[in-house]
C-alpha cells in the first residue's frame, strides 16, 4: 500500500486528504482487487499464485518446471 500511497503522493502534488480518498476509490473499485491483498488469509494473494503459475507453465514451461524441482 505504501507503494502505491506514494505514487499517488506524488502524482497529486501531496495533498494527503486527495490522496487518501483517491486510494480508498481505487482499494474498492473490483478491477483493481486491491484489499483482497490485505484481508485475513490473504484471499487475493493465493488466487495471484495460481494465475502466475498457471501463465508461467503456458508461457515458459521449462521455467516453471525448475521452479517445481526446487519447490519455489
Amino acid at each position: 500500500m505504501n507503494f502505491i500511497l506514494g505514487f499517488i503522493l506524488l502524482i497529486n502534488g501531496a495533498n494527503e486528504p486527495e490522496a487518501f480518498w483517491m486510494f480508498k476509490v481505487l482499494a474498492e473499485h473490483p478491477d483493481f482487487m486491491i484489499m483482497g491483498l490485505y484481508e485475513t488469509q490473504l484471499p487475493l494473494l493465493g488466487f495471484l499464485e495460481y494465475l502466475t503459475k498457471k501463465v508461467l507453465a503456458d508461457k515458459q514451461p521449462r521455467l516453471m518446471e525448475h521452479f517445481e524441482e526446487q519447490e519455489i
